[in-house]
This record gives C-alpha cells, sequence and structure tokens, in this order.
C-alpha cells in the first residue's frame, strides 16, 4: 500500500522516502552458481532447465561457470544451437534440445525436431537470421531454417514453460 504524499519543505524539495524494492537488474538473467563439488564446468550457450515456481524454464549459460563460481543463466536468448535434423525445419517450429545425442563433437546435447527426442525440452523457435543476401529459402510462405544437412540451427527462447521429454534432470 502507498503511504501519503508528502508536503514539499520551503526549498521545493521531497523528504527523502524509503525504497521498498531496490532495482538490481532486469530478468533477462539470474544467478547461476557452480558448487565446488560438482567436478563439472557449465559451458557457455550450454542449455539447462531450471524451475522457477514449480515450473521449468530453458535458459542457456551467459559463460563459462567452473565450479566454486558464480555466472549467468539466460531466459531470453537468441543464438546458434548444434543441431541434429531429420527434415527441413520452418520457421516457427519448436526445437527441443536433446540430452542424450551430441552433435558435432559438442559435448552436452543436440537441438533436434520434437518427434525425434524421447529425453529433452523445448529449448526454442526456430528463426533465421537476419540477411539481405542470399534470400532465404521459402516453402509454404516460411522461411525454411534448417535442413538435414545442417550443422547449427538458430533459436529464440520462448518465455512460457517448457515441454518436458523424458526424464530431464532440473538444475
Amino acid at each position: 500500500m502507498s503511504i501519503t504524499n508528502p508536503s514539499r519543505d520551503k526549498h521545493g524539495q521531497y523528504p527523502e522516502s524509503p525504497v521498498i524494492g531496490e532495482y538490481r537488474t532486469d530478468n533477462e538473467r539470474t544467478p547461476r552458481f557452480n558448487p565446488e563439488a560438482s567436478g563439472v564446468m557449465f559451458l557457455a550457450g550450454e542449455p539447462i532447465l531450471l524451475t522457477l515456481a514449480g515450473a521449468r524454464y530453458a535458459f542457456m549459460h551467459q559463460g563459462t561457470i567452473r565450479p566454486g563460481e558464480t555466472g549467468y543463466a539466460l531466459r531470453k536468448f537468441s543464438a546458434d544451437f548444434p543441431c541434429i535434423l531429420s527434415a527441413n525445419v520452418l520457421e516457427g517450429t519448436a526445437i527441443y534440445w536433446d540430452i542424450d545425442e551430441n552433435a558435432a563433437g559438442f559435448p552436452v546435447g543436440a537441438a533436434k525436431l520434437a518427434g525425434d527426442v524421447t529425453n529433452g525440452y523445448i529449448l526454442g523457435y526456430a528463426t533465421h537470421h537476419y540477411m539481405k543476401n542470399p534470400l532465404p529459402e521459402i516453402s509454404g510462405g516460411k522461411v525454411i531454417c534448417g535442413t538435414t544437412a545442417s550443422t547449427t540451427i538458430y533459436l529464440t527462447s520462448i518465455p512460457i514453460a517448457s515441454t518436458v521429454k523424458g526424464t530431464v534432470p532440473v538444475a
């Protein structure tokens, strides 16, 4: 509940008022601590699933976080991820992060189509880099964002709880 508006002093100034919530940063990133005992390093750009208020959300690490260090996990992102695609991917398609399969030498998973994942979660939706030339390939009025020959796919995070398949551990 707000307080009664105080009167100005003779110089036209208001008295100091209390600060209820002190702004620190926006909600696009959250601190992520990697315990010393974990024995693992969180990789820059590595997708993770975090629980917030009982729901699970896809994040990605902003940078490398070694054991005993704190870094940031990003809630809102657009990024290229290693992928294994079984078909063409149109703009707007939900893409999962498969924690059981590694793509192109990356040690922590692969972006895949929903039907190709048994243990993973929605990481984001397919989009494309802004470009003027060459013009993107179109199918059914939508940009083709990836093909079976693609080694990476550009994704934008989805600001809702992630759909999970399988038994994905939650960080």
